[in-house]
């Protein structure tokens, strides 16, 4: 497959997926040496309704065509990540229909989430395809969007293309079995030159069988099941989970006072060398939120996990001095 080469502040990309591993890395990771404290407010879940009603629709997607920053923060990186060739699938294939071409790029996928890229292009319309809503069946089963915590991410190519990360938990999948994945994009929404977006039906089916060998089962689960008390707010960390390219760490949320909502807490990740990571969203069931961290760990032997709280005022407050040391090697 030829892949575009991708090339951000110098970093070489080879890879649809390695671009935003490193669009989510390079806005979402901290070297050490880097000293601004610019954190913002991660969007979650809200990524699905903005990949579902439309991304031209929302306050965090400027109209004009260009790249825009995804929920994962918003530090650069000075060092390559990539997804090792043997842990992803490249698939490459290409279908057009409505004069709109839909290419399936690649995929990885670990014993806990499915990540796959697209890209659209509508360019012998002249129009501008930027929308999807992926119905996904995995062994026959349909992938839900809030039961498997669906979101996305999206890239505004120079070239009037876009590029869609669309990303499911497997939970309920046995992935000890081989994996029959279909991929049906029955609807792509196009933007005219108006700003004006409708929905255009057609047919983009993809289906490819992921052998379950391919499935990345390497992880490392610690129970941590501590408390951490600021402002008279009690934070609970329960468990952390560490897969070769991602963190899920479970946490509570927080009922404020005077407030009959509870309230996510978010955390920054600091490994051993002294680099940060902000989550990319989650989910929460039953008062326990899950929080999902795009990140290389396979060399990483400790992590720190330290809360970032935002309760009254309008910019967060990390408490580095409430921070729980974890050894995960």
């Amino acid at each position: 497959m030829n892949m575009k080469k991708l090339d951000i502040d110098g970093i070489d990309v080879s890879s649809k997926l390695d671009d935003f591993i490193l669009m989510g890395i390079k806005e979402g990771y901290k070297t050490k040496e880097t000293k601004k404290k610019n954190y913002k407010k991660v969007i979650g879940l809200a990524i699905t309704i903005i990949v579902i009603l439309g991304f031209s629709n929302s306050k965090f997607v400027n109209a004009s065509i260009e790249k825009i920053k995804n929920s994962l923060g918003n530090f650069a990186i000075d060092k390559q990540f990539t997804v090792d060739e043997k842990d992803k699938m490249q698939i490459g294939e290409t279908i057009e229909d409505k004069k709109i071409k839909v290419t399936l790029d690649e995929c990885y996928i670990d014993n806990g989430r499915i990540m796959f890229t697209t890209t659209l292009d509508s360019r012998g319309r002249g129009d501008y395809a930027q929308e999807i809503n992926p119905q996904v069946y995995i062994n026959n089963q349909l992938m839900d969007v809030f039961e498997n915590d669906y979101s996305g991410d999206i890239i505004h190519n120079e070239d009037k293309t876009v590029s869609l990360l669309s990303s499911f938990s497997l939970d309920g999948i046995d992935t000890s079995k081989d994996l029959d994945v279909v991929i049906d994009y029955n609807e792509i929404g196009v933007t005219n030159i108006f700003d004006v977006t409708r929905q255009i039906k057609g047919k983009w089916k993809f289906s490819f069988i992921i052998d379950s060998s391919k499935v990345d089962t390497d992880s490392i689960t610690r129970e941590i099941n501590k408390s951490i008390i600021i402002d008279d707010y009690e934070l609970f960390v329960k468990e952390i989970k560490i897969m070769p390219y991602r963190i899920e760490l479970l946490t509570n949320s927080v009922k404020l006072k005077n407030n009959p909502h509870s309230l996510p807490v978010h955390y920054i990740i600091k490994d051993d060398q002294g680099n940060e990571y902000i989550d990319g969203g989650g989910k929460v069931r039953n008062g326990i939120m899950t929080l999902r961290y795009l990140i290389d760990t396979r060399d990483i032997k400790s992590l720190t996990i330290v809360p970032r709280t935002d309760f009254y005022n309008s910019e967060p407050t990390i408490h580095y001095d409430k921070g729980i040391q974890v050894d995960i090697r």
